[in-house]
């Protein structure tokens, strides 16, 4: 019995037209929904030509099999590629990550004030309503945002990926090339570590040096570091007071957590923080709960901190390529505000201001001078 072959005229010109189409919009916002319409296009077409070649041998079928796998692999890699141009690395914002964005402010946010108002829902729905959401509408979402909390500890800014990747502590040392007069004294005068951020690097670099300490006085420089990861803290926290200690305590929009030392302590005869304008957040916590721990042994010396009392949550979209934080809590610290740091540290500088390394040195020496 012969097979009727169906003659079909121009059967899939309009077809695969529509199919193109099809895929170029599905590949903006779906890689499961692109690569399955790619593959039934292919397949189709291939279906077609059994049906109306003459020639239906094993052979072609294995060349029409091997056709589609390396369609559809070169499909997703295409995907892969523009999905990284046009929005890791690009322009635009997923939906998704938009629509998170916006629940993420209105239901962790400190400040609720302004999700009435006619500007920011105005603002919002212009953004969601979008077939295509670029990293300019979402800045300018925040922004307005910004303004009408007047809340200006929001954070915006484009990440990669490569950025989070965990590095070795090695890796983690400072490579700069200029040494402060605190590294020329060796570790005969005193331990000096630098901590910039609270990350997972750099506890990694403090915790290694605590255990290689060689003196029990220990200076910690927090000259220019804004916060960091309040996990972090809590770790580096925990290295230098007993277990059971308070740390610190936020107060979110619903709930009150007070955190503890872990007890991973090691002993220091005395603890000279190193701080300036700059110092915020979880450096400022750092230095004040040591100090409310012991007032005698631990001093903090240079200009007023940053006065940064506010703790905040940040949300990273890789495949968007972008983070945003908002403030989501205040703290405290043996039940005070930051305002009582900045009396303890008037009160270990001796209101003294401090332009340079030798301003801090003079101080440092003066201090240690006095203990022995």
């Amino acid at each position: 019995m012969k097979i009727k072959k169906y003659k079909l005229k121009k059967p899939f010109n309009t077809v695969n037209m529509f199919l193109v189409v099809a895929l170029i919009i599905l590949l903006l916002f779906s890689r499961q929904w692109a690569g399955l319409v790619f593959f039934a296009g292919v397949f189709v077409n291939c279906l077609y030509y059994l049906i109306s070649s003459k020639n239906n041998s094993i052979k072609n079928i294995g060349y029409i099999v091997c056709v589609v796998v390396i369609a559809q692999a070169a499909m997703l890699n295409f995907y892969s590629f523009s999905k990284s141009i046009l929005y890791t690395n690009g322009t635009y914002v997923y939906k998704s990550d938009a629509e998170d964005i916006v629940n993420f402010l209105e239901e962790k946010s400190l400040n609720t004030s302004f999700l009435d108002k006619e500007e920011y829902i105005s603002v919002k729905d212009n953004m969601l309503d979008k077939l295509l959401i670029k990293k300019s509408d979402v800045e300018e979402y925040l922004n307005e945002a910004i303004m009408l909390s007047r809340e200006n500890d929001m954070l915006y800014s484009y990440i990669n990926i490569e950025e989070d990747v965990k590095k070795e502590v090695d890796e983690c040392e400072s490579d700069s090339d200029e040494e402060s007069i605190f590294e020329d004294q060796g570790t005969e005068i005193f331990e000096y570590i630098e901590i910039s951020e609270f990350d997972e690097c750099n506890f990694k670099v403090f915790e290694k040096r605590l255990e290689e300490k060689k003196n029990d006085t220990l200076i910690i420089d927090l000259r220019g570091n804004r916060g960091g990861r309040r996990d972090v803290l809590i770790d580096s926290a925990s290295l230098l007071l007993p277990e059971g200690e308070e740390i610190m305590t936020s107060h979110e929009r619903y709930l009150r957590t007070t955190y503890f030392s872990k007890g991973n302590n090691y002993n220091f005869d005395d603890i000279i923080f190193l701080v300036d304008g700059t110092t915020a957040s979880c450096a400022e916590i750092l230095a004040f709960t040591l100090k409310e721990y012991d007032q005698d042994r631990v001093k903090i010396i240079g200009n007023n901190t940053k006065g940064k009392g506010v703790g905040q949550k940040v949300n990273k979209y890789y495949g968007s390529g972008i983070e945003v934080g908002i403030v989501t809590s205040t703290w405290t610290v043996a039940n005070q505000d930051v305002s009582a740091l900045f009396e303890h540290i008037e009160n270990d500088s001796g209101e003294r201001e401090f332009k340079s390394d030798n301003d801090y040195f003079s101080v440092v020496a003066r201090i240690l001078s006095e203990n022995q």
